[in-house]
């Protein structure tokens, strides 16, 4: 924990919005913007990130995002380090734009030992060991068996990544 007062997990004092909903609503209207997205931005104490990297999100986190987020919000990566442009990064962190950041994933691994990251005193890095658990392990193997015993059955899928899957399967 960064310190601060504790709020909701996804950073906001705001309800958390439905994202669900939001989601159909996007596939209606895809002509529509996530303005949703940029307001949490600017209320957020910690924006964490849990993507897999598509196309479409590669540099999600660029000076813009970094600007707008509160000079004592923190930025957390797990996820993904093209998800992040580390040079906006190291300017934020470095100039102030906000207070720290903590990340398990790079945009080069390892991590050069030149990296300018590993200067700042308001970073926290490890080294892309942040799901490296017994437990994470254990449960990655069942809910890998759960969704290979629902495909052989023919059940739908759970934890489906890439929808035409299910279109072949009909």
């Amino acid at each position: 924990m960064f310190g601060g007062s504790p709020r909701r997990a996804y950073g906001s004092r705001k309800p958390k919005p439905d994202f669900t909903q939001l989601h159909e609503e996007l596939q209606r209207h895809p002509h529509l913007t996530l303005q949703l997205v940029w307001e949490e931005y600017r209320q957020a104490d910690v924006v964490s990130l849990h993507a897999r990297l598509t196309s479409q999100n590669r540099g999600l986190i660029g000076e813009q995002q970094l600007r707008m987020m509160k000079p004592s919000a923190y930025l957390i990566n797990t996820a993904r380090g093209a998800l992040v442009d580390h040079q906006a990064l190291y300017r934020a962190l470095k100039e102030g734009w906000i207070s720290g950041a903590a990340l398990d994933i790079y945009d080069t691994e390892p991590i050069d030992l030149n990296h300018p990251l590993l200067e700042l005193n308001n970073v926290t890095l490890t080294p892309h060991i942040a799901g490296s658990s017994k437990e994470t392990a254990l449960r990655s193997a069942e809910l890998l068996a759960q969704e290979v015993t629902r495909f052989v059955k023919n059940q739908p899928l759970l934890n489906l990544v890439n929808p035409t899957l299910e279109e072949l399967r009909q």
